[in-house]
Parts: structure tokens; sequence; C-alpha cells
């Protein structure tokens, strides 16, 4: 975290699990972000992972969530896929480090 008075703020290298309605605001609020820098982004649609990947710029758009986790330059990740995702997602990030 920057100091008061500084504007030196590093950022977080992050990617997003699902790209529902939620993900979408997600996606949006994190864009917006000057300490994030959204790197990867995942989503079982693929049309839709293409449109939002090409849309926002993220380099790393895929339908393979674990692509996401492979990348070891990414710091956090948020999860806005379905509830009943959420736990082997969790454990998949878990397991990933």
């Amino acid at each position: 975290m920057a100091q008061e008075g500084t504007t030196a703020t590093r950022r977080i290298r992050m990617g997003l699990i699902g790209l529902g309605a939620a993900g979408q605001n997600h996606l949006a609020v994190l864009s917006r972000l000057p300490e994030v820098d959204l790197v990867g982004i995942a989503d079982l649609d693929a049309a839709l992972v293409a449109r939002l990947g090409a849309e926002t710029g993220v380099a790393l758009a895929t339908t393979d969530h674990r692509r996401i986790l492979a990348d070891t330059s990414i710091e956090a990740v948020a999860i806005a896929a379905a509830d009943a995702a959420h736990f082997p997602l969790i454990m998949d990030c878990a397991a990933a480090g």
C-alpha cells in the first residue's frame, strides 16, 4: 500500500473466473481500479470470453480457468461464477497455490 502523500501504488495482477451478470459487474469494476491489473478472464462461454477479452484488452481470455491458475504472475483471483461452481473453483485455486 502506498504511503499517504505518495502516488506510487503497486498494481495487483488479477484473474476473474465467471463472466455472467455478476462476473461482468466484477469485470467493469476491476477494469477501472488503479490498483488492479486484470490480466486473465475465464468463462465456459467461448464467444462471451472472446468478446469481453477483446473489449477490455485482457490478453488471457479462456474457457479453461486452470490457464489463469497456471499463470504464476497472477497474484489473486476473483470467482464470480455460479454459486454451485464456487467450491470446485476454490479447491482448484487452493491447489494452485
